[in-house]
């Protein structure tokens, strides 16, 4: 076991993101680094002395997210360039080819004779691939079946003879929530269906813990059949979307609460969710021109005239699932998108919804002042004018987070590119921040996700993991990250007279942005 100390720093004296930590039988701990700032080392490292010190450990240079060590002699990396294994204590390291390389490893378990090997990245910037299996110690996999494609799967654990694995992706791709294999071959959803599970642990005396995006922390007694919530004390806000009335009045939703802040007292008032309402994303939460609250639900979207005292269902025919996006455009309209399902629009009063006829994969939709729609897929961006046929645009490969018009140019928040930018209504786009992705913190990558235009021309464009950062009137960019107490930025909302609110872990900021 390792020693235990007072709280003190442990080697790592600079900005590192170490993502994993393991202890083998011999006592050497070893770490996981997935990032770094200032050009430190990445990769797998190993101490001698319970963490005081650490020296590189074989694997280097590499986006490293995961450790496991289910058989003796064994160790197992999960990296962003694919999985890796060590025969001799992490001296050395060899690529497992047989292992997916389209997401990073989370996890090896061994159950039995069996080792089963699952991938989510735990920052969810990539879709999943599942469950392997090997009956061979590891010199041969076969995939699983059972999980919806492209399936993050975070955790792994042994309950009886069954296996259960913790799903889930914020971004909505697969499945989520608890699956259960007792033949090692298929899975079955076993709970919290409802939930983006990213971690699942065991205790001695039985209890199960299920850690959920967003909604904290669950427990189990009979092996995962029946959960109990532990998080009602806890506020949480990790998952919060913002939005303004005409009024300025704000407005955050969380997973379990609609927040209204009352500008005079510098507090917040809470409102219960109506039933049905769906988790929050940057992207499903707004107030439309006339004041109009509109919460995303499953198959529905909520709407209250009063400030979320009182809510109505608007119903949505033919679908399901849960509003993963919503926008409103200058003219009225409602565009919903449905987590795969498609896009439906709400035409003006006394009208009806109406499916758009759109690309399968699209998880936002947005109209430009030309009118032409675009449909933000998880591989990328799709345009039309109206009446015509899809046509992709831009690049490919990569989630199309968000779209924002400034004066006669487009932007699109889409990782690794960071923002593109277009002047012919989308028809073509180029990088428009290419100078602070040479400095993000993983290099050549930025994971832009919001933006919000300012007066004058300026533009707003928030990070999962480097702040927020200003492009000027005049197109040169700046980060403005060091006014924060975070790097991590949240869901943005603007209003009048350049006043913009942006969410962060460490809570809720506002700032004026003048011509």
């Amino acid at each position: 076991m390792l020693n235990m100390y007072r709280s003190s720093k442990a080697g790592f004296a600079n900005n590192v993101y170490v993502d994993a930590l393991l202890q083998d039988p011999e006592g050497r701990v070893f770490a996981a680094v997935a990032h770094s700032v200032s050009g430190e080392p990445t990769g797998i490292f190993h101490s001698d002395d319970d963490g005081k010190t650490w020296a590189p450990s074989g694997l280097q240079d590499q986006h490293a997210y995961s450790l496991s060590a289910p058989l003796p002699g064994q160790l197992y990396a999960g990296a962003q360039d694919g999985t890796f294994r060590s025969l001799d204590g992490g001296a050395t390291w060899s690529r497992v080819g047989a292992l997916s390389q389209a997401a990073p490893l989370s996890e090896v378990l061994a159950v039995g004779d069996t080792l089963c090997a699952s991938f989510g990245e735990p920052r969810h910037r990539a879709p999943g691939a599942g469950v392997l299996r090997s009956h061979d110690g590891g010199a041969t996999w076969t995939k699983m079946t059972g999980l919806p494609a492209e399936t993050s799967v975070h955790a792994l654990a042994v309950v009886g003879d069954a296996v259960l694995a913790a799903a889930g992706n914020v971004l909505g791709r697969g499945g989520r929530g608890l699956y259960r294999s007792h033949d090692r071959q298929t899975w079955e959803p076993a709970g919290l269906q409802d939930h983006w599970l990213a971690s699942l642990t065991g205790t001695a005396d039985g209890i199960l813990y299920a850690g959920a995006e967003g909604s904290g922390l669950f427990a189990s007694r009979d092996g995962g059949s029946t959960w109990t919530s532990k998080s009602r004390d806890i506020e949480n806000w990790n998952d919060a979307a913002l939005a303004l009335d005409p009024s300025g009045r704000l407005f955050a939703l969380t997973l379990r609460e609609l927040f209204e802040f009352d500008e005079p007292s510098g507090s917040w008032t809470s409102h219960d969710l109506p039933e049905g309402a769906a988790p929050p994303t940057p992207w499903n939460f707004l107030v439309r021109r006339d004041g109009t609250l509109v919460l995303p639900g499953r198959g529905c979207v909520l709407l209250s005239n009063d400030a979320g005292r009182s809510w109505m269902r608007s119903a949505i025919p033919g679908a399901s699932n849960e509003v993963f996006a919503l926008h409103e455009t200058e003219d009225g309209r409602l565009f919903t998108v449905l987590s795969r399902e498609g896009i439906f629009v709400l035409g003006r009063p006394g009208e009806g919804w109406d499916r758009v006829d759109a690309p399968g994969d699209s998880m936002g939709a947005f109209v430009s002042p030309a009118g032409t729609l675009f449909a933000l897929g998880a591989d990328g961006l799709w345009r039309a004018k109206t009446g015509g046929d899809w046509q992709r645009v831009g690049p490919t490969g990569q989630r199309a987070f968000a779209m924002q018009s400034c004066g006669d140019l487009l932007f699109l928040a889409s990782p690794p590119h960071g923002v593109l930018k277009s002047s012919n209504d989308g028809l073509t786009w180029e990088p428009a921040i290419e100078a602070l992705r040479v400095a993000a913190q993983q290099p050549g990558y930025v994971a832009a996700h919001s933006a919000v235009g300012l007066p004058g021309g300026g533009l707003l464009a928030a990070t999962f993991s480097d702040g927020v950062v200003l492009r000027e009137p005049d197109g040169t960019w700046r980060n403005i990250t060091d006014e924060l107490p975070t790097r991590a930025a949240g869901d943005m909302t603007s209003g009048p007279g350049g006043m913009v609110f942006l969410h962060t872990p460490a809570g809720v900021f506002r700032r004026t942005f003048s011509n």
